[in-house]
């Protein structure tokens, strides 16, 4: 990987280049401490290959740190820096809508940034009135709401749907209404004791997520995974991957009233549990996977 550190100003031209030349943008990643440090991450779409562009904010007055946005240039950036927005309070000059995405307007104060270094990981909820921002204006025309207190099946995602009678013109996606900080509070605990915040993060998904932690751990600290031990991650990965599957489908047809397909679904999902309760110890598979391997064997 070729990395490099930039001034701030220098940041736009030099991703946008590499944009130009077949270069595509995999994440934004920052490194917080007293003196913080972004790091773009672009991949090569023509073959392998990895760039690093390392940029540390500006400071300015009253502890607010600055940097220029990708967004009106490169779209990919979008929703990386109005994460980190909020979580970090960086603002990024030049973005279009920025605030309101991972922590709320009616329940955050603006500028926390609870994954700030030295930021608390509690912080007092402040309620406050919140409209969405409409943009028909036609007669007739309104806003309706699909989300976590007005259905069931949307969980904890909010769907303001503008419409003018049957058609949906504009859908407005407000979600992460269960963020709890669980990166904060991991920093506070030894790798493998952080491995069960992880797989709770996600209840459904706990082995993908489980694994996708182990993965970074053993890279980080050079441990080698016996052969045996990837075959069954990579099995019981499937086994997740196809029971959220049929979960889906089951919610889909649930919400249609289809209820006898709905029932068969849910019949499946069930033997699809037991088979990982009877394998791994547990139905969603919390505790299988350990950082150098898994926590027990199965048979051939």
């Amino acid at each position: 990987m070729t990395i490099r550190t930039l001034p701030p100003h220098q940041l736009v031209e030099a991703c946008n280049e590499l944009h130009r030349s077949g270069w595509r943008l995999a994440t934004i990643a920052v490194t917080d401490s007293e003196l913080p440090e972004l790091r773009y991450v672009f991949w090569n779409t023509n073959g392998p290959g990895w760039q690093q562009l390392c940029v540390a904010p500006t400071p300015m007055p009253e502890g607010v740190r600055r940097i220029p946005s990708l967004t009106p240039t490169i779209v990919a950036a979008d929703w990386l820096e109005r994460e980190i927005e909020d979580l970090f309070a960086i603002d990024f000059e030049g973005h279009p809508r920025l605030g309101d995405f991972v922590l709320h307007d009616s329940r955050w104060e603006e500028g926390v940034g609870p994954m700030r270094a030295g930021a608390r990981t509690q912080q007092a909820l402040v309620e406050r009135a919140w409209r969405p921002r409409r943009v028909l204006r036609d007669e007739g025309a309104f806003v309706m709401p699909v989300g976590p207190v007005y259905s069931g099946e949307a969980e904890s995602a909010l769907f303001l749907l503008e419409t003018v009678g049957e058609d949906v013109v504009r859908t407005v996606p407000r979600l992460f209404y269960k963020y709890r900080g669980i990166e904060k509070l991991a920093q506070q605990h030894s790798a493998d004791d952080a491995l069960l915040l992880v797989e709770r993060a996600n209840g459904t998904s706990a082995f993908a997520h489980a694994w996708t932690y182990c993965m970074a751990a053993e890279e980080i600290l050079h441990v080698v995974v016996p052969e045996r031990a990837m075959r069954i991650r990579t099995i019981f990965a499937e086994i997740e991957r196809i029971r959220r599957h049929v979960a889906v489908l089951r919610a889909i047809v649930d919400s249609t009233a289809l209820w006898v397909p709905a029932a068969r679904l849910l019949e499946l999902e069930e033997h699809l549990l037991r088979i990982c309760g009877d394998l791994a110890g547990h139905r969603y598979l919390f505790g299988f996977t350990v950082i150098g391997g898994l926590q027990r064997d199965v048979n051939d």
